[in-house]
C-alpha cells in the first residue's frame, strides 16, 4: 500500500501541474484576446464568439486530462474500477458568453470614463494630460484583461475538478482535496476534511476561488490514504481552530462557523497557510529562510517542468563573454505588458547576468506557468539559492522591510503585490528597480520608492477581501546565489526562446 500511495502521489502531482498549466494557458489566451478588443483590433461580436471558443477549448482539454488521470489513478488504487466510465463536466456556453459580454461592457464603460476624465482635464497642460491618460489606459487594460484571465483559468480548473468528482461519485468512491502545497486557510480547511472521505459535504463542486492550485483525488472504498506531513499539519490546525472557536465563539469574526473557523486558522496558521495573520514582530523582521531546513518535496519545480508536455525545453548555452548590464537590458527587454511576463523577464535577466545565453519571448504556457507567484517562491527554494520570504497583510511595510536584506550594488528579484522585477540597493536606503517591459528607450533602472511600489508593483498598504485582511506573500531572491544553483540552467530552458 505504501508503494501504491507513493505512485499515486507522483501521478497526482503530475496531473495537478498539467491542470494548472492548462488553466493558466487558456486564461492567457483570453487575456490576449481581451487586449485585442481593448486595442480596437476586433469587434465586440468577434470577441464574444472567440472568447466562448477559447473557453470551450480549455474546458475540453481539462476534461480530457481529468479523465485520463482518473483512469490512470484507478489502475494504481482500484483496478476493478478501470472499466467504469468517467463522467465529464458539461460546458456552459451561456455562462461563458455572459462573461464575455460583461467584459465588452467593462471596456465600453472605461472608454466613456476616459472621455469624461479628458473633458475634466481640458485646462491641464497637454503633455501632462497625455501622460495621465496613457497611464490610466494601461492600468485599465491590465485590469480588465487580467480579470478575464483569472475568471477563465478558474472556469477551466472547475472542469478538471468537477470531472474527477463526478467520476468518483458515479463509481461509488469518495474524493479528497490535494492542495498545491502552499494553500490559503480556506483550501487547507477543506483539505483537512479529507480524512473523512466526505469531500462533498465540505467542498461543493461549484465553489473554487480564483488562482487556486488545488486538485481532487478519487478515494475508492477500502483505500487507506497515506497523508503527507503537510496534510497532517492542516488537520491538526483545523482541529485546534475548531476547539478555539467552540471555546471562544465571539473571538473570531464571521457570520457562519466556517468563516469563524477560517479566521481562527489564519490566526494560528503562521508557516502553514499562506494567508496567516503574521504577528507584528515577525512582519517587521521577516524570517530569513535557511536552505538546509527546506524539505525535499519543495525541490520538485524542475521535475514538474520536465513532466509537462505543453512547455518544451530549449537548450541554454553559456555566453562566450560576459555581457554588460546595458547589453543585458537591451537583449531581454522590450514592449511587453502581458500579464505574468515580468517573472520570466526577471529570470531571463538573472540568467544572462549569471553567464547564460537566454531570452524570453515565448509566452503561452511557459509564461502562464511562471506567472504564478507560487512558482516564483519555488524558485527561491532551489538548492543553494539565498532568499527571504514573508507573508503579511501589510504589503507596503512588509516589502520595505524585506528589501533591507539587499546588499549595495547586488541584484535581487523582488516578487511583491502584482509584479516581479530585478532590484538593487544603490546606497543607504536608496533602491532602484529594473524596468524591462517598456519600449527599449524607456527600459532601465528606475528609482524605487513607496510611490513606485504602489503604482508599478500594485502594492497596497493593507490588502482586504470582503472586509477581511488578506495576507499575501513577498519574496526576495539573491541573483548571485541563484546563478550558482545547479538547477538554474534547467529552469532557464523552459523560458528560453533561443535554440
Amino acid at each position: 500500500m505504501a508503494s501504491n500511495n507513493s505512485e499515486l502521489r507522483k501521478l497526482t502531482q503530475q496531473h495537478k501541474t498539467a491542470q494548472n498549466v492548462t488553466a493558466q494557458a487558456t486564461g492567457v489566451g483570453e487575456m490576449e484576446l481581451t487586449q485585442r478588443l481593448i486595442d480596437g483590433l476586433i469587434s465586440p461580436e468577434e470577441f464574444v464568439y472567440a472568447a466562448v471558443g477559447i473557453n470551450k477549448l480549455g474546458h475540453d482539454k481539462a476534461v480530457q486530462l481529468a479523465q485520463r488521470y482518473v483512469r490512470d489513478a484507478r489502475k494504481i488504487t482500484a483496478p476493478g474500477l478501470v472499466q467504469l466510465p468517467t463522467v465529464a463536466a458539461e460546458f456552459d456556453p451561456a455562462q461563458s458568453a455572459a462573461r464575455a459580454v460583461s467584459t465588452v461592457k467593462a471596456v465600453d464603460a472605461e472608454s466613456k470614463a476616459a472621455q469624461i476624465r479628458a473633458w475634466m482635464r481640458a485646462k491641464i497642460d497637454a503633455a501632462v494630460r497625455e501622460q495621465l491618460a496613457a497611464r490610466e489606459a494601461g492600468a485599465a487594460r491590465e485590469r480588465i484583461s487580467g480579470t478575464m484571465r483569472r475568471w477563465t483559468a478558474a472556469n477551466v480548473q472547475n472542469a478538471h475538478r468537477s470531472t474527477v468528482i463526478r467520476s468518483a461519485e458515479s463509481a461509488g468512491s469518495g474524493w479528497r482535496v490535494v492542495t498545491d502545497g502552499n494553500p490559503c486557510s480556506f483550501c487547507a480547511m477543506l483539505a483537512s476534511y479529507s480524512e473523512d472521505i466526505n469531500g462533498a459535504e465540505h467542498w461543493p463542486d461549484h465553489y473554487f476561488h480564483h488562482d487556486c492550485g488545488c486538485t481532487i483525488q478519487e478515494v475508492p472504498l477500502g483505500m487507506d490514504v497515506e497523508y503527507t506531513a503537510k496534510e497532517r499539519e492542516f488537520i491538526a490546525l483545523r482541529e485546534a481552530a475548531e476547539r478555539e472557536v467552540d471555546a471562544h465563539p465571539g473571538k473570531y469574526a464571521g457570520s457562519t462557523k466556517r468563516q469563524k473557523l477560517m479566521n481562527a486558522m489564519r490566526a494560528h496558521g503562521d508557516g502553514i497557510v499562506n494567508d496567516a495573520l503574521v504577528p507584528d514582530d515577525l512582519r517587521k523582521r521577516p524570517k530569513r529562510k535557511k536552505n538546509e531546513t527546506i524539505k525535499p518535496e519543495e525541490h520538485l519545480l524542475i521535475k514538474d517542468l520536465k513532466a509537462l508536455r505543453s512547455i518544451k525545453s530549449r537548450s541554454v548555452a553559456k555566453l562566450e563573454k560576459r555581457l554588460s548590464d546595458e547589453e543585458i537590458i537591451s537583449k531581454v527587454g522590450g514592449w511587453d505588458k502581458s500579464d505574468g511576463s515580468c517573472v520570466s523577464l526577471a529570470l531571463a535577466y538573472a540568467g544572462n547576468a549569471s553567464g547564460y545565453d537566454v531570452t524570453d519571448f515565448r509566452g503561452g504556457a511557459s509564461r502562464a506557468f511562471f506567472a504564478k507567484s507560487s512558482n516564483l517562491r519555488r524558485v527561491a527554494k532551489l538548492k543553494d539559492v539565498e532568499s527571504w520570504h514573508t507573508v503579511t497583510s501589510s504589503e507596503l511595510d512588509g516589502t520595505l522591510e524585506i528589501i533591507r536584506h539587499a546588499k549595495t550594488g547586488q541584484g535581487y528579484i523582488l516578487g511583491a503585490g502584482q509584479h516581479a522585477a530585478v532590484i538593487k540597493r544603490v546606497g543607504g536606503d536608496k533602491f532602484q528597480y529594473l524596468e524591462l517591459q517598456y519600449p527599449e528607450q524607456a527600459n532601465g533602472w528606475k528609482e524605487l520608492n513607496k510611490e513606485r511600489l504602489i503604482s508599478r508593483f500594485g502594492i497596497v498598504e493593507s490588502r482586504e477581501i470582503g472586509g477581511q485582511k488578506k495576507a499575501t506573500p513577498i519574496v526576495l531572491i539573491d541573483i548571485e546565489s541563484l546563478g550558482r544553483s545547479e538547477d538554474l540552467r534547467d529552469l532557464l530552458s523552459y523560458i528560453n526562446t533561443s535554440s
